[in-house]
């Protein structure tokens, strides 16, 4: 097993990464998977940094989330969502109904002026 002779310059670049500025994907797995990574690759490919749910959550809400409470899936989401600075929305026919994910995401991110629309079809605005 290898070790690192000076751990600082791996924390130091952990800081960095965590103080990035960067977009949020918001979308509806069961029809939106696909435009959400095309999303994703896009604004990779310009250049931004990218949080997208299940593949950007911490280990423990990703791999051992039956064993959490699900305010720690909720709390994480809408910490990224202040954090962003903006939130794609990928339209897809379910994407904002009710009690969804989406729908929560969508109200939060209007409410704070971050909503963008991906590929710009209209979605209805949530009180």
């Amino acid at each position: 097993m290898r070790e690192l002779s000076n751990v600082e310059p791996l924390l130091k670049l952990e800081r960095e990464i965590e103080t990035m500025p960067f977009d949020f994907i918001s979308y509806r797995l069961i029809d939106g998977t696909r435009f959400a990574f095309d999303k994703a690759i896009q604004r990779v490919e310009e250049g931004s940094a990218v949080v997208w749910d299940r593949w950007s959550l911490p280990r423990r809400l990703a791999e051992r989330r039956e064993f959490l409470c699900d305010s720690s899936l909720d709390s994480y989401i809408f910490e990224q969502i202040y954090r962003c600075n903006t939130v794609w929305a990928v339209y897809s026919t379910r994407y904002g109904e009710f009690g969804s994910y989406s729908a929560w995401e969508m109200c939060l991110a209007q409410r704070l002026g971050k909503f963008q629309i991906y590929p710009g079809k209209p979605v209805i605005e949530m009180e």
